[in-house]
């Protein structure tokens, strides 16, 4: 199933662009090394298919993913006009997601990458620092 998560992920993602321009697949598969099980590392590869992708969550269902991965996903996904922080509260109701969102956090502590992103209200270490404490990892 692993393997058909990355397919759809590079299918989906294809032509898409992170924030610095590289290829949006390349950040999903760094994200997934991060993490350790199956699950998690489905969740990690397809965070961005719905936000980024044009990717429906019945598109995910009727790929056969199951209901954890499909959670995680919809976690991960940040909705419109939906604040960082309320954001990330809701990610640290399910523990794989938010095991995906550190796997995220350590991705993105590239500060060129960092700059490049909309929430600027923090510093980086501010800013790290409160979403780990949130997510339970310190």
């Amino acid at each position: 199933m692993l393997q058909k998560a990355i397919d759809f992920a590079t299918k989906k993602l294809q032509g898409v662009k992170d924030y610095s321009g590289k290829p949006m697949i390349d950040h999903a598969l760094r994200m997934m090394d991060r993490v350790d099980t199956e699950e998690e590392k489905m969740i990690a590869v397809l965070h961005d298919v719905v936000e980024e992708g044009g990717c429906s969550f019945h598109d995910l269902k009727e790929q056969g993913f199951g209901q954890t991965v499909l959670e995680g996903v919809d976690m991960m996904t940040r909705r419109p006009n939906m604040k960082y922080f309320d954001y990330i509260d809701d990610i640290s109701t399910n523990a794989m997601a938010a095991k995906v969102k550190l796997a995220e956090l350590a991705e993105n502590k590239d500060q060129d990458r960092v700059n490049k992103l909309s929430f600027r209200t923090y510093t980086l270490e501010k800013r790290l620092e409160r979403v780990r404490k949130m997510l339970g990892a310190e």
